[in-house]
């Protein structure tokens, strides 16, 4: 079992870490709530569905509704009729592509800041516990793409990213669901 001390202040540091950098997102887009998060995954996923962006956002389906429609009317985000006709599928607009652009380089700097407190001698320490700490979390498909919602693909390849090598097939997550269940 962890200290609670060690787990307390994991937890507060998330939690600061997570308003910190929504209120830099925030700020560097001028668009508030979910609005940031859903431009990135658009942009790593586009042609991709609102069901699909629901589930990387982990919202209810008529949340997400509104956050696309926020985003169309904003002129950063275009729907289109998806592969079968019921379903519509999000494309950034040019708008939209830059606003990623500005999102992802103010998460960096938010991240760097925060990094700059600790030796560079410690980074690597901190990256394989990170990596760690992100495979124990990850679960399906889903939960991967919520998890990365925000990562910058080109710093953590696929075949380099704990939380695609971390994915279990949802067979194996029913299994384990099941067995923690009996007890």
């Amino acid at each position: 079992m962890a200290d609670a001390r060690t787990a307390n202040l994991l937890g507060a540091f998330l939690t600061g870490l997570h308003d910190h950098m929504s209120n830099r997102l925030e700020q560097e887009s001028a668009i508030s709530g979910d609005g940031p998060a859903a431009l990135v995954a658009i942009a790593y996923n586009e042609g991709r569905t609102v069901e699909f962006l629901r589930r990387t956002l982990t919202l209810s389906h008529s949340w997400t509704v509104r956050v696309v429609e926020k985003l169309e009317k904003a002129g950063l985000v275009q729907k289109k009729t998806g592969t079968d006709k019921r379903s519509v599928a999000l494309y950034l607009t040019d708008q939209g592509r830059r606003k990623v652009q500005g999102i992802v380089r103010a998460r960096r700097r938010c991240l760097d800041e925060v990094l700059a407190v600790l030796p560079v001698k410690e980074h690597k320490k901190l990256t394989a516990m990170l990596e760690r700490m992100l495979a124990f979390l990850t679960g399906d498909d889903d939960s991967a793409e919520a998890i990365c919602k925000l990562c910058e693909v080109d710093v953590c390849p696929q075949n380099r990213c704990p939380v695609t090598l971390a994915v279990k097939p949802s067979t194996v997550l029913r299994r384990e669901r099941a067995m923690s269940l009996r007890g």
